[in-house]
């Protein structure tokens, strides 16, 4: 358990907007998992516009993609516009798994200029199968409302594709409160703060929950909620609760949030 004693005051110096965390560090908060279904897209697995590594399609109607990625890693390369931006639950379809497990990851901007990698569902392991169709889900993927360029990566064995899906779990909403920066001045007064009093969850006109287990760009194992089970507010006191348990496909439970005002 992590009890915090934590006071958040955004103060301005005639213009000069700044926000104080005592103590610094990420706010860790909990996001419950709730799907609204719409959209769903599905990228069918044959529709990919490239790819590397042993891959065929087979001739049968549903038109699987078999990949064998039994030394070096395949990928497959694909397109998709997003309508609606928000965070999305990521769910890849496979059968037919071959070796003791696989491994799959979904790529995001892979025509990025940066030179970066955007891991957006971590590590994604298919067991040994029969050729029963399964899934694997990951949630919460933020994801914007443009034409993305996704990229699947295999390795370690042989499967089959048969789709990707992409259900909207929360839509984007932009912060409500704007101040703008200015480095000028010397005086200083409050204009925003939280100073956690009351009891259960944090002020929801505050704070938006972050939710869910695609990794965080770098295979974080916890499946975030906002369940009051790992994060109360308890008359000026913050408690953060990571928890060892199975939700959702994960072994922990822990949380992020974070504050619906912006200072730019």
């Amino acid at each position: 358990m992590l009890n915090i004693k934590l006071q958040i005051r955004l103060m301005t110096k005639v213009g000069l907007v700044c926000l104080f965390l005592l103590p610094l560090f990420s706010i860790l908060g909990y996001a419950q998992k709730t799907k609204i279904g719409f959209p769903v897209l599905v990228l069918p697995a044959e529709s990919f516009i490239s790819n590397s590594g042993n891959v065929s399609v087979s001739g049968d109607e549903k038109k699987r993609v078999e990949v064998k990625a039994n030394v070096e890693q395949a990928f497959l390369n694909y397109k998709i516009n997003i309508p609606v931006a928000g965070r999305y639950s990521i769910r890849l379809y496979a059968r037919d798994v071959k070796g003791k497990s696989v491994t799959c990851w979904l790529e995001d901007y892979v025509d990025n200029k940066d030179g970066r990698t955007y891991d957006i569902t971590g590590k994604m392991i298919f067991e040994k199968s029969t050729s029963s169709s399964s899934f694997i889900e990951k949630d919460g993927t933020p994801l914007a409302a443009n034409l993305h360029y996704v990229k699947i990566h295999i390795s370690n064995g042989e499967l089959t594709l048969e789709k990707i899906t992409f259900i909207l779990l929360k839509e984007h909403k932009s912060s409500p409160i704007v101040y703008k920066q200015n480095m000028t001045g010397k005086d200083w007064s409050l204009v925003w703060s939280d100073e956690f009093n009351g009891q259960g969850l944090p002020d929801n006109s505050k704070w938006n929950y972050d939710l869910g287990n695609w990794g965080w760009g770098n295979n974080e194992l916890q499946y975030y909620t906002n369940n009051s089970n790992n994060i109360q507010v308890n008359n000026g006191s913050l408690k953060i609760i990571a928890r060892n348990e199975n939700i959702n496909g994960s072994n922990y439970s822990s949380g992020s949030f974070h504050g619906l005002i912006a200072a730019r």
